[in-house]
C-alpha cells in the first residue's frame, strides 16, 4: 500500500496579537476537504494562532486534526537556539515530504531547515498584500524573498494582482508564482435577496478593522450627506481597533450617535451581514480580503474601493459596484443608487451569490492545492530516480 504523502501547514504570525484573517478558519476547511487517503497532514503553529484555530475546529467539526504549538516560533526571525532545537526536533520526528509555509517568516524558518535536511519541496501561500511597499522594512521585505526565490518550489497567491506584486516587486520566480484564489463555505451564510424596500428602514454596514487604512472615518464622514436625503437610514459599524475610541468620540462629536451602532469585534459574520443591506468595503491597500468573499457569500450589494484583487471579484454593476475614487461625494452617490433601487439590489444580490458557488467554493480551492502537492512529489521522484 503506497504511502500518504507527509504535509506540514507550517504558520507563524510576526507579532504576538496578530489576529491573522481568515487564515485559521482557511486551515480548517482545508483540512476537512482534503483527500486524507492521499495526504497526512499536521499543521505547526507559534503560540499566538493556536487559540485563534482550536476555537474553529469545534464549528467545522475537525477535532482529529493534529496541531503542533512551539510557542515562541516565529515571534523573531533570529529565533533562539532552544527554539531552534525544538523546530530541528519536531521536523526530524515528522519528516515532512512537503512543508506548506504561511507568512514571510515562516518561509524563512522552513527554507532554513530545508537547506539543513533536503525535505522535499517548500510551497509557500502569499495571504494578504506584499506591503510594505517602501522604506526599511520594504527593503526586509525584498531581501527575504530575493534570498528565498529558488528555495520556494512553488509559491500561492490569491489573485492575479498579487502575482504581478510578488513576481515584479518581490522578485519571486514567475514559473513558480501560482493563483489559487481563497474560498469560502457558502452554506454558513443564509441567502437573502437584500431586498428591503425604499420606504422602510435600510441599513448600510461597516465591517473591518478599525484604523485609518480601512478609511472608516470616510464611512463616517459620508453618513451626515446621506441622512440629508434619506433620514430613515441606519448605520452599523463591526470591528474592532486602534481608532476606534476616536471614532466613536467623532460620531458622538457629529450627534450621529441614534443613527450609528458599534458593534465592536463580530464573532458571527454571517449574522452581520444577513441584516445589512448595503456594505461598504473601503480600504485603500488588500490583496484578495476575506471579507468582500463574506459579504457576496451573502448576497449583500456592495460598494468597495478597487484595491488588490477586489475587481477579481466584484464586476462595477453586475455583482456590485466600484468605487473610482475614495471621497465623500462618490459613496454617497453609490450609496444612494442602491438605497433607491431594491431591483438594483436584487440583482447585485443574486449575482453575486452566483459567483461565490461557482468559483469560490473550498473543494475546488483544496483541488487546486493537492494538484500542486502531487506535481511536485512527481517532480521530487523524477529528480530522485535521474
Amino acid at each position: 500500500m503506497k504511502r500518504r504523502t507527509r504535509i506540514v501547514w507550517f504558520v507563524t504570525p510576526l507579532r504576538r496579537n496578530c489576529i491573522m484573517g481568515g487564515t485559521p478558519g482557511r486551515l480548517v476547511k482545508w483540512y476537512r476537504d482534503i483527500d486524507k487517503t492521499k495526504y497526512e497532514v499536521r499543521i505547526l503553529l507559534s503560540g499566538p494562532c493556536h487559540v485563534c484555530l482550536r476555537s474553529l475546529q469545534a464549528e467545522y467539526r475537525t477535532r482529529d486534526m493534529q496541531v503542533d504549538v512551539i510557542p515562541n516560533l516565529g515571534l523573531e526571525l533570529a529565533f533562539s537556539p532552544a527554539t531552534r532545537r525544538e523546530l530541528l526536533a519536531y521536523f526530524d520526528e515528522v519528516k515532512p515530504d512537503i512543508i506548506h509555509s504561511i507568512f514571510i517568516q515562516s518561509d524563512l524558518i522552513a527554507a532554513w531547515y530545508k537547506k539543513r535536511s533536503g525535505v522535499c519541496s517548500l510551497v509557500s501561500s502569499i495571504e494578504g498584500a506584499l506591503y510594505p511597499r517602501r522604506g526599511l522594512k520594504a527593503m526586509v521585505y525584498r531581501l527575504s524573498y530575493f534570498l528565498l526565490r529558488k528555495r520556494l518550489d512553488r509559491v500561492i497567491v490569491l489573485c492575479r494582482y498579487m502575482r504581478d506584486q510578488a513576481v515584479g516587486q518581490y522578485g519571486v520566480l514567475s514559473n513558480r508564482c501560482q493563483v489559487i484564489p481563497s474560498a469560502i463555505d457558502t452554506s454558513l451564510f443564509r441567502y437573502t435577496k437584500h431586498i428591503t424596500p425604499t420606504n422602510e428602514q435600510i441599513t448600510i454596514g461597516f465591517l473591518g478593522e478599525i484604523v485609518r487604512a480601512k478609511c472608516i472615518d470616510l464611512f463616517v464622514d459620508t453618513i451626515p450627506r446621506l441622512l440629508e436625503r434619506s433620514p430613515n437610514l441606519r448605520f452599523v459599524i463591526g470591528g474592532v481597533g486602534a481608532d476606534l475610541p476616536r471614532i466613536v468620540a467623532k460620531v458622538e462629536a457629529m450627534g450621529l450617535s441614534r443613527n450609528v451602532e458599534f458593534r465592536g469585534y463580530v464573532r458571527d459574520v454571517p449574522a452581520f451581514f444577513g441584516e445589512i443591506d448595503v456594505y461598504a468595503f473601503l480600504s485603500v491597500a488588500e490583496g484578495l480580503p476575506w471579507v468582500i468573499l463574506e459579504s457576496q457569500a451573502a448576497g449583500v450589494p456592495t460598494i468597495a474601493s478597487p484595491v488588490g484583487g477586489v475587481p477579481e471579484v466584484i464586476t462595477d454593476g453586475s455583482n456590485g459596484m466600484l468605487l473610482r475614487e475614495n471621497s465623500v461625494e462618490e459613496l454617497c452617490e453609490r450609496v444612494h443608487t442602491l438605497v433607491a433601487d431594491a431591483g438594483l439590489r436584487e440583482t447585485f444580490s443574486r449575482n453575486a451569490r452566483q459567483l461565490m458557488e461557482q468559483r469560490f467554493r473550498t473543494p475546488i480551492e483544496v483541488r487546486q492545492i493537492e494538484s500542486i502537492y502531487d506535481e511536485e512529489m512527481s517532480r521530487f521522484a523524477d529528480r530522485a530516480e535521474a
